[in-house]
Parts: structure tokens; C-alpha cells; sequence
């Protein structure tokens, strides 16, 4: 007996990877930068950052000047060592 192998179908491929979709995220506290990373959306950077907070915890930082945006991040190639 032959077992054929069971494939996703295109559009759930489709959905599955516009859902993978990162982009730069920053959440900065009225001192500066406190935090860079990848996310698909700013609740999902507010959530990894905090732990897991309420609603609540979340407006107690943005009214405290903390904020959450999205950004454009660069690289430059490292100088040579002289």
C-alpha cells in the first residue's frame, strides 16, 4: 500500500506566509531606546516585551511617555581594524 503524501493547499500556503511577515518594531521609555525586535504587529512587540501584560499594564507604560513604533533599520559594514 501506497501512501500519498497529504499537501496544503496554495492559499493556506498564501495566508501562512503573509502571517510570517515581520517587521522592526522599537519601544522607547521617556530615557531612550529600550527594546528592538522583529514582530508582525505592535501588540505582539508590547506582549514580548512586557511579559505578557494586561490592557492595563500596557496603558500604565504609554501613559508613564513610553511608546511602541515601527522602524527602519540599517546596517553599515563594519570599519576595518587598523
Amino acid at each position: 500500500m501506497t501512501r500519498k503524501p497529504i499537501g496544503l493547499t496554495v492559499p493556506y500556503r498564501k495566508a501562512r506566509r503573509e502571517a510570517e511577515v515581520m517587521k522592526p518594531f522599537v519601544i522607547v521609555s521617556p530615557q531612550g531606546l529600550v527594546h528592538v525586535g522583529l514582530y508582525e504587529n505592535e501588540s505582539q512587540a508590547w506582549r514580548i516585551y512586557l511579559g505578557w501584560p494586561t490592557v492595563g499594564e500596557v496603558r500604565e507604560h504609554i501613559d508613564k511617555g513610553w511608546y511602541c513604533t515601527d522602524a527602519t533599520l540599517t546596517w553599515q559594514q563594519p570599519k576595518e581594524k587598523t
